[in-house]
């Protein structure tokens, strides 16, 4: 008879809770009683701060989880015959691109892109491509060798090389 009465009080039958969970919310009535208005107040905007961030952090995970796939199929997608992984992504501006190299990145503006993929897809018999673009980015853009860790005979180096010559091309 004691069980139907703690229903008819409620009005609800709760799912069945943890045993320490419910040992709280029985303390936790125990002492809302004691509360006036303003306790009451304070533990509503703690309530719903707690609530807030835990929402917070669900979509946090939820997006980690979302770009961690999203990075595994980028990696699947870009890897080069060399096995690093160096993709080329549309900046938020339109004229600026961002350079993954196996997960360093940087920002380069078209002019930039453009004279990489000129020097890779030109012929010279003097120098690989590979060596001639190391050359252009010691010369105008060191922080990015330094940054993605790059060599001029390395395979971060030939995997950028095949990049520029498969993803871009030159119209005139």
């Amino acid at each position: 008879m004691a069980a139907s009465s703690s229903k008819k009080k409620t009005g609800k039958t709760s799912p069945k809770l943890s045993g320490e969970k419910e040992l709280l919310l029985k303390e936790m009535r125990s002492l809302i009683k004691q509360l006036d208005e303003e306790g009451l107040r304070f533990l509503i905007k703690q309530a719903t701060t707690i609530i807030y961030n835990l929402k917070v952090e669900e979509l946090n995970r939820s997006r980690a989880l979302a770009e961690g796939s999203h990075r595994r199929e980028m990696t699947e997608k870009h890897k080069s015959s060399s096995g690093a992984e160096v993709f080329f992504e549309p900046g938020k501006r339109s004229k600026t691109y961002i350079l993954d190299v196996e997960g360093k990145r940087t920002i380069l503006d078209q002019d930039e892109l453009m004279e990489m993929v000129k020097i890779v897809q030109s012929t010279s018999a003097s120098s690989s491509p590979r060596e001639r673009v190391y050359r252009w980015l010691k010369t105008h853009r060191d922080d990015i060798i330094l940054d993605c860790g790059l060599a001029s005979k390395g395979p971060r180096m030939e995997a950028l090389c095949e990049r520029l010559q498969s993803d871009f091309a030159i119209r005139e």
